[in-house]
């Protein structure tokens, strides 16, 4: 099978959407498939490409197609600067598929690209929001061939509309990387962590559109906590990590709150390995509630470390007080009595972290890539 991902984003990038985009492309590529990723030209930052970036064989194509890379004026243009990029990558491409065999199926995050349906191309969509202009959406969206969804929320928003071509598709966990047990105190060591304290561990980018993902919430419970836990977080541009030293710093427990930036997947597993517990305490906003599905969420149930998490639907469809430690979003109360209750039934908190690990199977790279080649 021919597959053509369409991606209108710059890649590499330090945020999560690139990551899962590009192992996607190595995931499909795996299967025998022959798998094209077209992605804007447009100036990027990071000087590696992207295969060195994100730890990836080189099994799939990539084509930079050419657009109108206005992000660097982006304070005058505002949205503008987005939707003439868009447009122009649009345009660009829709003449790069003119010229190619209809019998290549696409894969795409950008509902826009539904239109290529008109060129003969059977579409595949994976909606992870959904717009405010749903009267543009929803009937744009009757054209592609198959609707992959993120979370229940967004399916359940599909299903009330009468689409019967919708599969649940959550995000996905290399299993045999996030599985792989290091001892504490080995990965402590390595890490240059604390050994003696209660790790309270948090992975990934601090913020997702400037919105709060938990680690205010965190830092400040600390100030009403035992004081051998310390708080880890671990994936952080410079901006944020800076806002969040200085919160620390003002609350007085700057010395228990250790910040840093992004690392490579196979750190980021040692971070976790070097856990007492791993959180994820995101507000209750309605991106959080209904429309994400957390990479790091699967990452953690497969590292067998206990999981303090919110009770939103897009969370607790996946774990439950079986799996993990519920708490309500952004509680600094729950969540500072899950960390007691971890330390003092480290028993409990090793059942629930098992049982985390025995369901993340479900959520491999390879179960989403045969999913999605089954129904494309």
């Amino acid at each position: 099978m021919e597959i053509f991902y369409i991606a209108n984003a710059r890649i590499p990038t330090e945020k999560a959407h690139g990551f899962t985009i590009a192992k996607m492309c190595s995931e499909l590529a795996q299967t025998g498939s022959r798998v094209t990723l077209f992605v804007p030209k447009r100036r990027n930052t990071n000087p590696e490409e992207l295969f060195t970036f994100y730890e990836l064989p080189k099994s799939f194509l990539v084509v930079e197609v050419p657009v109108l890379d206005l992000f660097s004026i982006e304070r005058y243009l505002g949205k503008g600067a987005y939707i003439l990029e868009a447009g122009s990558f649009f345009f660009s491409l829709f003449f790069k598929l003119l010229f190619k065999k209809r019998t290549a199926k696409i894969y795409t995050r950008e509902y826009w690209t539904i239109l290529y349906a008109f060129l003969g191309y059977r579409i595949s969509y994976e909606c992870h929001w959904i717009p405010k202009y749903k009267n543009v959406f929803y009937p744009l969206n009757r054209l592609a061939h198959h609707i992959f969804v993120i979370s229940v929320g967004i399916e359940q928003e599909y299903r009330r509309r009468g689409f019967k071509n919708v599969t649940l598709s959550p995000s996905a966990v290399d299993i045999e990387l996030f599985s792989k047990d290091v001892e504490k105190g080995v990965a402590r060591k390595k890490l240059d962590l604390p050994q003696d304290a209660f790790l309270l561990v948090y992975t990934g980018n601090f913020k997702t559109m400037g919105e709060e993902k938990g680690l205010r919430t965190a830092i400040e419970m600390l100030t009403d906590s035992k004081e051998n836990v310390a708080l880890v977080a671990v994936g952080g541009v410079e901006e944020y990590i800076h806002e969040y030293t200085e919160l620390a710093k003002r609350s007085g427990i700057e010395s228990r709150v250790i910040l840093r930036g992004r690392v490579r997947q196979t750190e980021l597993a040692l971070y976790q390995q070097a856990a007492d517990a791993l959180f994820m305490v995101f507000p209750d906003t309605q991106h959080y509630r209904l429309y994400m599905s957390p990479i790091k969420m699967f990452e953690y149930m497969a590292s067998g470390r206990p999981i303090i998490a919110s009770d939103l639907p897009s969370i607790t469809s996946v774990l439950t007080s079986q799996s993990a430690y519920i708490v309500a979003p952004g509680d600094q109360v729950g969540l500072k009595e899950a960390i007691e209750e971890i330390q003092s039934n480290p028993n409990e908190a090793k059942k629930r972290a098992e049982v985390a690990r025995k369901q993340v199977g479900l959520y491999s790279w390879s179960e989403k890539a045969k999913k999605i080649l089954t129904n494309i």
